[in-house]
């Protein structure tokens, strides 16, 4: 139990040091990725 908590722990401080370049760039990945998915169900929806 200790173990789990020193890694979620070790998770978060990874988390807070993360850049906010690196997680603007993730969420413009997410974004990105969510818009062809989109358009790409879309193109299939209409045949």
């Amino acid at each position: 139990m200790l173990k789990f908590l020193e890694l979620s722990n070790e998770k978060e401080t990874q988390i807070k040091w993360t850049s906010d370049r690196e997680y603007r760039r993730k969420i413009l990945r997410l974004l990105t990725i969510l818009a062809l998915r989109d358009s790409y169900l879309m193109r299939w929806s209409s045949l």
